[in-house]
């Protein structure tokens, strides 16, 4: 069953706004693997508490 795709833009909304993935990992209290993993699309799921 094909439940479709997500697609984030994370690194394009963080560049636009000046914002470091160091600064937003730390903001949010995630590792910086997992947060990378995000911005390359390579996530399996992605924690509700997170958005």
């Amino acid at each position: 069953m094909d439940y479709g795709t997500l697609s984030l833009r994370i690194d394009d909304i963080l560049k636009a706004k000046g914002i470091s993935k160091n600064q937003i990992c730390k903001d949010l209290d995630i590792p910086r693997t997992n947060f990378n993993k995000y911005c390359r699309n390579e996530f399996q799921r992605l924690d509700v508490g997170l958005i």
